[in-house]
Formats: structure tokens, C-alpha cells, sequence
């Protein structure tokens, strides 16, 4: 015998004409990779939104905030701050750098 050939009895699985996407995170959690951003949190202030001390935040540049949006705002002085964007935010929306989408966080 030169080889052996698979073969299969019975009925086909349904599930058979479904072939399983492979999940691409980079495309799930950052679907504009030019204008997505990772920053690293600190302090346990939004801890209501998942996001906890060392939580990796993603961070998107191009979106437009809106009342109750998680942003990354800059405080002057080059510092940054992550918070719950508020009306006043909105009134000074240089401020605001880019909208959180995702926290990302270690669970061991």
C-alpha cells in the first residue's frame, strides 16, 4: 500500500459549508489602524467603565466625541488625562484628543 486516502461515512456535519473566520484582534479592536492609538491607564477613576490601574487603552484619533464618551484630554503642559467627557469638554473640543474604544485588561 503506497498511501492511505481520509474518507468519511455517514452524514455530513451541516456545520460542514461554514468555514470558522480566524479572529484578527488588530481589525476588531482597531478597525483604523492610522489613527489608533494605545496609552496605558493609571488610577482606578473609571473603574465603572472597566478600565482599571494598568488597564491598555485604545485610543481613536479620528472619532468625534460625544457627551459621555471616555477621552483622552489634555490637561496643557503636555499632560493627558482620561475622563468621562462632560458639557464643558464639549465647549473646548481641542481639548479632547482622541475617544476611547477599548480597555484592554490582564484577568491572571
Amino acid at each position: 500500500m503506497d498511501g492511505i486516502e481520509r474518507t468519511f461515512s455517514g452524514w455530513p456535519s451541516p456545520a460542514a459549508d461554514y468555514e470558522a473566520r480566524a479572529l484578527d484582534l488588530s481589525a476588531l479592536v482597531a478597525p483604523r489602524p492610522g489613527a489608533t492609538f494605545c496609552w496605558r491607564a493609571r488610577g482606578d477613576a473609571l473603574a465603572e467603565a472597566g478600565i482599571l490601574p494598568e488597564s491598555l487603552l485604545v485610543v481613536d484619533h479620528s472619532l468625534e466625541p460625544r457627551l459621555g464618551s471616555v477621552v483622552v484630554a489634555s490637561t496643557g503642559e503636555d499632560g493627558f488625562v482620561v475622563t468621562r467627557l462632560r458639557q464643558a469638554a464639549l465647549e473646548a473640543p481641542d481639548a479632547v484628543w482622541g475617544v476611547a474604544t477599548w480597555a484592554v485588561n490582564r484577568v491572571r
